[in-house]
């Protein structure tokens, strides 16, 4: 696949980066440029979504405190003790006074309403055939006496939207009744639904269209003249199809949002215009795109230009490169054709020639050293082998003169040696340090006629912990030789070994010569530390990194040097094959 695309890519390097530019550059670009201004618009919509919503919200909770308005204005006539007898028996009271009683306590009612009065019509009609309405306004010619005795809405105060001269109205009743439960009057407030949505989203941020649906998805009423989609609408009602943007109706472009209304078996809905918002960021786009393609176009002709231009050089340096390779880069291209980064081309080309060359005698030079070290490591191998072979000898030789002491300093001395030349192992058992231990201290104590002893001190199991080979042997060597220096006998050296919060602790005890303090200049201080000492620190860094520590202690009698690693822990198994586990606290 990707060999049929390498096919389809142009072979001339002016087209190559021709091609490179439009697709590596300026589709980029212009994809960049339309995800921001798609990223406008989705914060644009977002923006109008969230304040259509809260504004919807707001419009229904005013609505439902307006509402909650009424029953108590109810409730308050029913309380009026002298406007009940007046509706109960208003032969009682002349016309005049009747009439200012029940314009009395409208005018209280629609006071309490404050600033919604002027949306409240309030009837009330008693049994005898007098009808009473607040403020000048008519809803229309009323028979009192069909409307006391009428079966329309039953009372309880469920609105019924309606008709009337001043638009949809949604209309409560309630029937008055007397002590005895028997009806004397009817009233009834008619709450100008429309007007009063208009009149509270005058001063909303987002301009919106309200409605008043039915569950059918019929419209009731509505606050502007936008016609809805019915099928939008009913897939709003039932909750389903809803896109990523929410409801909208694309045939009218119009983001649509609901919040039921239970009193009214009915949905509030709210339609922003979309258009409003996106008409000059969608204009704006257009005219980005149509320049942009017109620049592009410029800069693609001016880069294939300039490409035609810088190619015909690098055409006649790549036909004095051909020569090269046949000449076994001996030959130099004249620099004195070219100029600008031409030349600079020319120039590096040269140098790179003259550094290859170099590199190729250089890399000629250190192959036969490679060849002169290996034989000289093929050649010292020989000498451990004659010196192994050699103390084998003496051993025996020991051992048939009835030299026992020698031909046991010959095993202990053949056992470091063995170890020492084994460069495939940089861990061992803690046992096998251990041994190389006791075969050092065996071949010192012959030298210096036994006058020290070593001890150890460690939990058999952790008998085949991972150590560096030689670890403790150069510790041991220190305390002999500068810790034992002015003693004849009495040395002593403890080895202790033991494990703490996952890591393996080896210390090296002895009761020789301190390293001395300023406080005790008469006493030798023990300052050289041999070569030892300091190869065992490398090896620790190279093997565990910081994870390790060598540290030397001076002690009231004695030196005390601690080795500090992570515990590794390898037991033998199976005959002899090694399972290892890193075991830590």
């Amino acid at each position: 696949m990707i060999k049929g695309i390498a096919r389809l890519l142009p072979s001339k390097l002016s087209h190559r980066v021709f091609l490179a530019f439009t697709v590596l550059v300026l589709l980029p670009m212009l994809g960049l440029q339309l995800y921001a201004f798609q990223r406008i618009e989705d914060g644009l919509f977002d923006q109008v979504h969230e304040s259509g919503r809260i504004q919807l919200e707001q419009l229904k909770s005013a609505f439902e405190t307006t509402r909650g308005m009424l029953i108590p204005e109810v409730i308050s006539i029913e309380m009026n003790y002298r406007l009940m007898e007046m509706i109960e028996h208003p032969e009682r009271f002349d016309a005049g006074e009747r009439v200012g009683t029940m314009a009395e306590a409208f005018e209280k009612i629609q006071s309490r309403s404050g600033e919604n009065s002027s949306y409240f019509h309030l009837q009330l009609a008693d049994r005898h055939g007098h009808l009473y309405e607040s403020g000048e306004r008519r809803m229309g010619d009323v028979d009192a006496e069909q409307f006391v005795s009428s079966k329309g809405p039953a009372p309880g105060m469920q609105p019924v939207l309606e008709d009337s001269p001043a638009g949809k109205i949604l209309a409560y009743y309630d029937q008055l009744t007397n002590a005895l439960g028997e009806g004397i009057g009817r009233i009834k407030i008619s709450f100008l639904f429309t007007s009063w949505i208009y009149a509270n989203t005058k001063t909303f941020l987002i301009i919106q269209d309200y409605y008043l649906i039915d569950r059918q998805g019929s419209i009731l009423t509505q606050s502007g003249r936008s016609d809805l989609d019915p099928g939008t609408v009913r897939r709003m009602l039932q909750g389903a199809g809803a896109g990523p943007r929410g409801y909208v109706d694309d045939k009218h472009a119009v983001l649509l949002q609901s919040t039921p209304i239970p009193a009214l078996d009915a949905h509030l809905v709210s339609g922003s215009k979309l258009d409003i918002y996106f008409g000059n960021a969608r204009k704006i786009k257009s005219q980005f795109v149509s320049l942009f393609l017109v620049l592009a176009l410029f800069f693609v002709l001016v880069t294939y230009y300039i490409l035609s231009t810088a190619t015909r050089p690098l055409l006649l340096l790549q036909k004095k490169m051909k020569e090269l390779v046949h000449k076994n880069f001996r030959l130099h291209i004249p620099p004195g054709r070219y100029s600008g980064e031409i030349l600079t081309l020319v120039q590096a080309f040269n140098g790179m020639i003259t550094d290859m060359n170099l590199l190729i005698q250089r890399l000629k030079t250190e192959e036969r050293q490679k060849e002169s070290v290996r034989f000289q490591v093929l050649m010292a191998q020989m000498d451990p082998h004659f010196l192994m072979n050699t103390l084998n000898t003496i051993k025996w030789h020991a051992t048939s003169k009835q030299d026992p002491d020698t031909a046991r300093v010959c095993l202990a001395l053949g056992k470091l040696l063995e170890k020492s030349l084994n460069v495939e192992e940089d861990l061992i058992h803690l046992i096998k340090e251990v041994e190389l231990v006791h075969a050092y201290a065996e071949i010192q104590n012959f030298r210096f006629q036994d006058k020290f002893t070593v001890d150890f001190e460690y939990d058999p199991e952790l008998n085949y912990a991972l150590v560096p080979k030689l670890s403790l042997q150069p510790l041991v060597e220190n305390s002999i030789i500068h810790g034992f220096e002015r003693m004849k006998h009495g040395g002593h050296i403890l080895i202790r070994v033991y494990v703490e919060r996952g890591k393996l602790f080896m210390e090296v005890i002895d009761n020789g010569q301190g390293l001395g303090t300023e406080e005790s200049p008469r006493r030798k201080l023990r300052t050289r530390k041999g070569i030892g000492i300091h190869n065992l620190r490398e090896r620790l860094q190279l093997l565990f990194r910081h994870e390790a520590y060598l540290e030397l202690k001076p002690m009231p009698i004695g030196c005390k040097a601690v080795i500090c690693q992570p515990f590794l822990l390898s037991k033998p198994f199976g005959g002899g094959v090694e399972h290892r586990q890193a075991l830590e606290g």
